[in-house]
């Protein structure tokens, strides 16, 4: 029963001025937070393991986005680091220390990890094809993801591949 739920709450007309609110709720959808002002584009909130944090994207153009954290503990929202080029979904590992996300380059997007504090930037895979929806196993061993990268002249395929936490044995 003490389960929350992170999202990005729409308000505003459809189509015209719709701001992006991040908020929690209760899983019994009482006891609705707001955590921003929607003067920005927010997107893939998740709530860290023991739930004192909270990491999502904030766009801020249309050629950079960045990583953030709440605390709530600390009432906190610090910009972690900032990207040009697309960035998805950045989840913590199990212990929290760490975040796992894809970011796009060059037409290309490969899995990254880095420290909650925004340290320690690792690109874990690297080719031509989307990389994307990362996340860590419970074990805190493995990154899970989708690729494209089965490939073939006929089929475009996204499947989910498995790999180390350091990228080796995809």
């Amino acid at each position: 029963f003490d389960t929350k739920l992170a999202f990005v709450a729409l308000k505003g007309r459809l189509y015209t001025r719709q701001q992006h609110t991040l908020a929690t709720m209760d899983q019994d959808g009482h006891n609705v937070r707001f955590y921003s002002d929607g003067q920005n584009l927010l997107a893939t909130p998740q709530l860290s393991p023991d739930g004192k944090k909270m990491a999502y994207l904030q766009y801020y153009d249309n050629k950079t986005a960045g990583v953030r954290i709440i605390d709530f503990n600390q009432k906190t929202n610090k910009g972690i680091k900032r990207f040009s080029g697309m960035s998805f979904a950045p989840r913590f590992s199990f212990d929290g220390k760490k975040l796992v996300f894809s970011l796009t380059k060059n037409g290309s997007s490969a899995i990254y990890t880095m420290n909650v504090d925004g340290g320690n930037l690792m690109q874990l895979t690297q080719h031509k094809y989307l990389d994307t929806s990362p996340c860590f196993s419970r074990d805190g061993q493995k990154i899970i993801f989708t690729s494209n990268r089965g490939y073939d002249d006929e089929h475009i395929t996204e499947q989910i591949y498995v790999m180390n936490v350091d990228g080796s044995d995809v």
